[in-house]
């Protein structure tokens, strides 16, 4: 991704200059009726005023293609507090954000063809749709055409007071005055973290002090804010002391324990200049940063140590600062997963030599309950946990640090190549091909007792050539749980593609995927599968083509229109993948119910806030995290090396959260089991019972039923607990140690956790045992008690019936088959003397004989 900016900056240049749909006449309507029955609540280009976040807004916007040319736009809706933004997408999803889609309406269903309703236009209509759940739909409007799309929008309480807010499609013109509405005074919005932290109300709730040693001013400037219409200018013209010119808020209340970030925007006009957080409580924490000419956004995660706290920022540098947007977010935050940026930012030890920052960065749940990481590139050196910038100079390829413990508090410790006077990466390839040759690594899963990873081979065949994908592929193997490199290998089966993400299936394959990358900022996705926990360079990879599976790979089908960067297994037959393209501005997500598709339900799960000279790019799903259907999402930063090392978080990777369950279309399709095999064999005087489950979902237990003719009287010979979730293949066996003389039919009963059965096919095993031979002394039977003796009998149940000669029956007893075949029957009644029938009932058995009792 990395080695593609310059060219897609250039493409992405040449791109914008090309002429746009117009975003042209809008209105507001009440949600009280269907799309032609609802009725207005103002008139045509007039804003409305909002006093409540407790009803679902609707606005409809018209659209005109005048350029001449068949233009293809996309119906992303955002919003902002100032004209000209920033601007923030309406998506499915609360987060932090203002504004969402409805996700349901009474009236209206998502994507119902809109009628013409807004006038001003003469073009011919097209109808467009009502958007009430989704946020990307891209549409094609001919030359000369007019169309209408409705949305169907829902406060927040994010919502800010008294804030008027602003509503455009992106990429398009804007000949109109944008949609709006201004919220009231008395909205009834949750309370803002930190009061007043975008100086809308100028310094109200702040304080500034000047020390006599320093000279600095401020003013509130309305022409360089990033929330709002306002924002602080800070002037300093001389610096006489590091604390002396400084911003202080009023206290703010805290949760004792709890874990928050602190984030604001800040630049400042000379680069590098040196600014301060102070957090004051009862203790006081410091973090130093250095700025750039630019915005960007800066952050600071700490637990509370108090019930409140004073933020402070110092500034330091003889020059001018902007500053805006100063939040604190919470641990239950939905957007920002603020306990994963605390574990980063500081569960690092100082006194260790490690990880700085990176990018690429992927996990993995490893059987003991942590987790590993690795990442690409990164800076490397001595973690201080006061200060955002970083000193070292020194460059990894590659890595693996190890998480000890659920975030906020696991420990992070770094796994390094080498020694610390001369570290290298982790991971190298056995044979270094050119002027440099590396590996950046890719997905990994846990096989048995190994964690594996997929290693692409990037290269730069000359000192001055470009970075290339070096045409192979390996396997990187680390034993478990001492994470010692066992093997690199390479997969003689891959060359010109590199497969990145790998997702254990349903049905007993792992995918992976990859692209066709169509030009350097575009790609779609193929599909390769091998058989879980078979990865290696000796199981060949099969991908799938227009006519099935193959085992050559040149001819893989495009089976998405968008590279799935990072696909993740939700439940049951149930998958998702994020994406991002280069440069954008959203991470978006598509759903499927099969690892190869369709992928459907193209949404945007999180925004990317714009910051100044910085590129993003690497979504990633981490499934540890997964907590009812909420995932952290990660996507990594870079901006030049100056900015990096100024920064950490430049080059970090930013955590958010969303919930993904709630934004497919699918559900989950429980398959308790999915079964390999069934087989029953003789095993000499028993039958071995084998089965193999491919995966196993909310399955409680299995019991082998028996049957005499294979379809009545089905019996249950054995039980056995079902080894729990699992995507790997599972083995199991047992017996049936007292098989029927003749024809055995055998089936699997299968039994979940909600007591739903399925069965499979009977399988059929035939005993010719012995026939049975019964005995029965002494006969005349004295004193009241027979013995019997019943030879090669197999069943598991006797019953003994006594008739007299008219065939009634005086005594039945049912007796526990003994091993040794020997019984004794004592008679429990006083039995006239006489001849009799003993009858002798079993599985399969029936035997009679005479008795005389005297």
């Amino acid at each position: 991704m990395k080695k593609i900016l310059p060219i897609f900056l250039l493409c992405f240049s040449s791109f914008m200059s090309f002429a746009y749909i117009t975003q042209s006449n809008w209105r507001w309507k009440n949600n009280n009726g269907s799309e032609s029955l609802a009725t207005w609540r103002a008139g045509q280009n007039k804003p409305i005023t909002l006093g409540s976040i407790d009803s679902v807004l609707r606005l409809r916007i018209q659209f005109n293609n005048t350029t001449g040319d068949v233009k293809n736009m996309n119906t992303n809706l955002q919003y902002a507090s100032a004209p000209d933004g920033p601007w923030h997408y309406v998506t499915s999803l609360k987060g932090n954000n203002a504004f969402m889609l409805a996700n349901t309406n009474n009236y209206v269903q998502d994507l119902t063809a809109t009628t013409q309703q807004i006038s001003g236009s003469a073009n011919a209509f097209i109808a467009g749709k009502v958007l009430v759940r989704t946020t990307t739909l891209s549409v094609s409007m001919p030359n000369s055409t007019t169309s209408e799309h409705e949305y169907c929008i829902k406060p927040t309480n994010n919502i800010s007071a008294n804030t008027v807010y602003y509503f455009r499609v992106p990429n398009n013109d804007y000949p109109v005055a944008l949609p709006s509405l201004a919220t009231t005074a008395t909205i009834n919005s949750k309370r803002k973290s930190v009061t007043n932290g975008s100086f809308e109300n100028n310094l109200q709730d702040w304080s500034f002090m000047v020390k006599p040693s320093s000279t600095a001013t401020y003013t509130i400037v309305d022409s360089l804010q990033k929330d709002g219409i306002k924002a602080l200018s800070v002037n300093v013209t001389k610096v006489g002391g590091a604390t002396d010119v400084r911003l202080a808020h009023k206290a703010l209340p805290l949760n004792i324990g709890a874990t928050y970030m602190v984030r604001f925007w800040a630049k400042a006009k000379k680069r590098s200049a040196a600014m301060q957080l102070v957090v004051k409580g009862n203790r006081i924490l410091t973090y130093d940063y250095k700025l750039y000419t630019g915005w960007q956004e800066f952050q600071f995660a700490f637990k509370a140590q108090s019930a409140s706290v004073n933020l402070g920022f110092l500034f330091q540098t003889p020059t001018q600062y902007i500053i805006d947007h100063v939040e604190i977010l919470d641990e239950n935050n939905t957007g920002i997963d603020v306990p994963m940026n605390y574990m980063w930012q500081n569960k690092r030890a100082e006194n260790e030599y490690a990880w700085l920052s990176a990018d690429g960065v992927y996990s993995e749940p490893l059987p003991d309950g942590r987790t590993v990481w690795t990442c690409s590139d990164g800076w490397y050196g001595y973690n201080d946990t006061t200060t955002n910038s970083m000193s070292t100079h020194q460059l990894l390829r590659n890595t693996l640090i190890v998480q000890d413990a659920p975030r906020p508090d696991g420990n992070l410790v770094t796994n390094i190549g080498g020694t610390v006077s001369e570290p290298i990466a982790v991971m190298n390839p056995p044979d270094p091909q050119g002027w440099d040759d590396f590996f950046w690594p890719r997905d990994m899963t846990v096989e048995n007792d190994s964690l594996k990873i997929l290693l692409p081979d990037t290269r730069q065949q000359n000192q001055n050539d470009p970075v290339t994908y070096g045409n192979r592929e390996a396997i990187g193997v680390f034993s478990l749980p001492d994470l010692m490199l066992r093997s690199i290998e390479y997969m003689p089966y891959i060359d010109t593609i590199q497969y990145g993400t790998l997702v254990k299936a349903d049905d007993g394959y792992t995918y992976a995927y990859s692209k066709h990358e169509i030009n350097p900022y575009e790609g779609r996705a193929i599909v390769a599968r091998f058989p879980t926990g078979q990865l290696s360079v000796h199981t060949p990879w099969q991908f799938l083509t227009d006519t099935g599976w193959s085992y050559d790979y040149h001819n893989s089908k495009e089976i998405a229109d968008v590279e799935l960067y990072s696909v993740s297994r939700l439940g049951s037959n149930h998958y998702v993948s994020v994406f991002m393209t280069p440069a954008s501005d959203k991470m978006e997500a598509e759903f499927a119910q099969s690892p190869i598709g369709p992928w459907v339900g193209r949404t945007i799960v999180g925004q990317i806030e714009g910051q100044d000279d910085i590129f993003t790019y690497f979504g990633v799903i981490h499934e540890e995290t997964a907590k009812n259907g909420v995932y952290t999402l990660s996507y990594s930063n870079i901006g030049d090396i100056g900015q990096m090392l100024d920064d950490k978080t430049v080059y970090w990777p930013t955590f958010i959260k969303a919930d993904l369950k709630s934004l497919s279309p699918f559900n989950d399709l429980p398959q308790p089991v999915q079964l390999q095999e069934f087989t029953a064999s003789a095993a000499k005087e028993k039958v071995l019972l084998k089965w193999k489950t491919v995966t196993e979902t909310n399955n409680d237990h299995f019991e082998i039923e028996r049957s005499s003719d294979g379809k009545n009287n089905w019996a249950t010979i054995a039980s056995v607990k079902s080894k729990g979730n699992s995507l790997q293949r599972q083995n199991y066996n047992t017996y049936d140690v007292r098989p029927l003389n003749g024809h055995n039919y055998y089936r699997l009963k299968k039994v979940d956790k909600n007591n739903n059965v399925s069965f499979s096919n009977a399988q059929l095993v035939i005993f010719a045992i012995a026939k049975p031979i019964l005995n029965v002394f002494p006969n005349p039977v004295q004193g009241g008690i027979i013995f019997l003796q019943l030879e090669n009998y197999a069943g598991n149940k006797l019953n003994i019936q006594l008739s007299n000669m008219s065939g009634k029956v005086i005594f039945s007893k049912a007796i526990t088959v003994q091993s040794n075949g020997l019984y004794k029957l004592p008679l429990t009644i006083k039995i006239a003397a006489g001849v009799y029938t003993l009858v002798v009932n079993g599985d399969e058995l029936t035997e009679t004989t005479k008795l005389v009792i005297q």
